[in-house]
């Protein structure tokens, strides 16, 4: 992040796109379609939806430009302030043709079901792995009633990581987090939570095990009905509104062989937990390399994961990513 995006972070800016929905009133009451003369000239003072529309770019010089999510002075100040998106932008709709931003350009729906969250997210290639309803909660922001973690949708979801603009700068995955259920948040008027990002860090592990739809494995490590050991989460939406959630389905591992316990050539994945420096001395060896190319054997042994169509160029990368 450029220097002046880490001032807005200190100053209470807007995370690369995941704040939206903590604007100024007087920004929710401008739509979308506002006249541009008339954005323009409020501009001045509060950020308008036009304005914050520049920052959910795909571009990277578009993209790191307009944080503010109040008042469009700290964006003057620090010089990150742009007037419209490039040449292809249109008046009308998100004002994006041609570029993926992760917003449609509407304004927050009045009223959400699971099944249209579910919709816009499959069309950005995440799924709803699970939710819980809430109140009053100090690790969630102030206001939720319902949060829905969001992880990969296969197939498509590696396809549409690799061919994005931020794949092959820094922290592509991240980025592409940010960008895209931020642009999810701003959509539907909720807050887009990440796993990355600190210290500190979000407590996904503990809110997946709340959903009732993400359990502790044999290995310790979180196991999904549909993904098995593979999943994995890209952020989490905090909603304002209750939604109907589904009942729990059965834990897959209460059924299983659990082949996952002896499958770590390494020994250091088993059910007494993780011995990461071991994990590491033998990826370091000639035996390890079946599991930097292919992945970690463990979590491709659970009969869930195989049937997951995870991408082993995916699992790849995650290894290089965590043994470096």
């Amino acid at each position: 992040m450029p220097r002046a995006g880490r001032w807005f972070t200190k100053l209470g800016m807007t995370r690369l796109g995941g704040r939206c929905d903590q604007r100024l009133d007087l920004q929710h009451a401008i739509t979308h379609k506002v006249a541009l003369w008339l954005d323009r000239t409020l501009r001045w003072v509060p950020v308008t939806p036009d304005m914050h529309r520049v920052h959910h770019s795909v571009i990277r010089a578009e993209h790191d430009r307009n944080y503010g999510f109040a008042l469009s002075v700290w964006d003057r100040i620090f010089r990150t302030y742009r007037a419209q998106l490039g040449a292809r932008r249109t008046g009308g709709g998100a004002g994006m043709a041609g570029r993926e931003t992760g917003e449609t350009g509407g304004e927050p729906l009045a009223a959400l079901s699971l099944t249209d969250i579910a919709a816009q997210a499959a069309a950005r290639h995440l799924q709803v792995l699970g939710g819980f309803a809430c109140q009053d909660d100090p690790t969630l922001p102030d206001g939720t009633r319902t949060l829905l973690m969001l992880g990969p949708l296969e197939p498509g979801y590696w396809a549409a990581v690799t061919a994005s603009p931020e794949w092959g700068g820094p922290d592509p995955v991240d980025r592409w987090s940010r960008r895209v259920v931020g642009g999810l948040a701003c959509d539907l008027g909720a807050k887009a939570l990440f796993p990355f990002g600190g210290p500190p860090y979000l407590p996904f592990f503990t809110w997946a095990l709340r959903t009732g739809s993400v359990w502790e494995s044999p290995v310790k490590l979180l196991v999904h009905g549909q993904q098995g050991l593979m999943v994995s989460f890209r952020g989490a939406l905090a909603l304002k509104q209750s939604l109907d959630l589904p009942a729990p389905p059965p834990r897959p591992c209460d059924t299983c062989a659990q082949p996952c316990l002896s499958a770590c050539p390494a020994g250091a994945l088993t059910g007494t937990g993780y011995d990461v420096p071991r994990c590491h001395g033998f990826l370091d060896s000639d035996q390890g390399q079946d599991c930097m190319t292919g992945g970690c054997l463990v979590r491709s042994t659970c009969p869930v994961s195989q049937a997951y169509a995870r991408m082993p160029e995916q699992s790849a990368y995650h290894m290089r990513q965590f043994h470096r």
